[in-house]
């Protein structure tokens, strides 16, 4: 519905992202294909995944625990399509980028921080640009509300899964992506400066 013609086909996943063999099965069936990747601060998008597996009943574990036994992740499931349980390889995002890049050359992959998104409007414009190949009228979108900032999706809080150990986790967290981050830094060819801080736990929404 955004767009006027039907010259554009959308599909939008987190769930295929870290698949080793989406990005060939993607390159044959549409070889000339945009690869957007939105990524968020791997900390944040660790917490925020364990805090939707505890709230949804597929976890138990401390996120401490799991941070510093990385077989948990390896555990089995049943009844849903991906791993609920793999918080630490979704945000190594070098590795499963690397994997993307061997099949689809760098002009067909643009990576967009999340954070940086949230406060330069303008990198709308350069996304609708990278996928359209010229100037769409993002206002049309309706991606912006009145005060200036990106309109939020599927957002939501956790309060019932906050422990004593978040902070804990946390700072495990930035330790355990600090290389990780750093081969995406080289990967990208820039650094991410709204990563390089520590966050210490807050009472703000996972």
């Amino acid at each position: 519905n955004y767009f006027a013609t039907t010259q554009f086909i959308i599909d939008k996943s987190t769930s295929y992202f870290d698949n080793k063999y989406a990005p060939l099965n993607a390159f044959n069936a549409v070889p000339d294909a945009k690869i957007l990747a939105v990524l968020r601060n791997p900390v944040d998008r660790a917490i925020s995944h364990w805090a939707f597996s505890m709230k949804n009943g597929h976890e138990t574990k401390s996120l401490v625990d799991i941070i510093t036994n990385e077989a948990l992740q390896l555990r089995p499931f049943s009844g849903i399509s991906v791993s609920p349980y793999k918080y630490l390889d979704r945000g190594y995002y070098a590795k499963h980028l690397r994997n993307w890049n061997k099949y689809f050359p760098n002009s067909q992959i643009r990576i967009v921080i999340l954070e940086e998104l949230n406060r330069e409007k303008t990198l709308i414009n350069e996304v609708a640009r990278f996928l359209a190949e010229k100037r769409l009228q993002t206002s049309r979108l309706s991606l912006i509300t009145d005060d200036g900032k990106l309109i939020k999706l599927n957002s939501g809080s956790y309060p019932g899964v906050r422990t004593s150990e978040l902070s804990e986790a946390k700072h495990l967290l930035h330790q355990y992506y600090r290389n990780k981050n750093k081969e995406l830094e080289v990967f990208m060819g820039r650094k991410i400066m709204s990563w390089s801080s520590v966050i210490i736990a807050s009472q703000s929404n996972f």
